[in-house]
């Protein structure tokens, strides 16, 4: 909660490891090399009643063009979605040309190259106010009154410095596995 997160697959890494050819597998899957997806939410559930059954891991992912959509398992046209309707159901499953769609974890770790976390836990949000009824010294206005309060009230400081937990856990990052930025 409170972080934003991205996943990319970087063109480098399949021209190294398959040629153009990966691409093209890509490209076949319904993914772009190059190109960053917003991770909307990930789910670890199961069909039956009550937790029982077996579970599954699944992300739903957005393609920000609204086109090219993942035509594997758990895609928009996936026959599982039909075998295990209690879970199209808890997820309130609609197929839909919209660049939204769903992905298995380990075909996520699999396909995608890089993770992106941005970490919103401090405890202001930080905003530059248009003081739009001043004209264009609105702009300026709120440039420097929120530089002010940033910087001189020690509001920015504090909440950039010392509001974050510090750890020194690292996640290694292995060739074609996610990694955080």
């Amino acid at each position: 909660q409170k972080a934003l997160m991205s996943a990319s697959i970087g063109k480098m890494d399949y021209r190294k490891s398959d040629g153009p050819a990966g691409e093209q597998k890509l490209e076949r899957e319904g993914l772009v090399a190059g190109h960053a997806y917003s991770i909307i939410q990930a789910r670890e559930i199961s069909d039956g009643p009550l937790g029982s059954g077996p579970t599954y891991k699944l992300l739903q992912i957005r393609n920000p063009w609204g086109t090219y959509e993942w035509k594997g398992a758990w895609s928009d046209k996936s026959s599982k979605w039909k075998k295990h309707p209690g879970i199209a159901k808890k997820l309130n499953f609609e197929a839909a040309v919209d660049g939204a769609f769903w992905m298995e974890a380990s075909d996520f770790l699999r396909m995608y190259t890089r993770v992106n976390v941005c970490d919103r836990t401090t405890t202001k949000d930080h905003s530059l106010d248009v003081n739009e009824n001043d004209g264009s010294c609105g702009i300026i206005k709120g440039f420097f009154c929120g530089c002010a309060e940033y910087w001189i009230c020690c509001k920015g400081f504090r909440n950039l410095y010392c509001a974050h937990h510090t750890t020194d856990e690292t996640l290694d990052a292995h060739d074609k596995a996610c990694c955080m930025v």
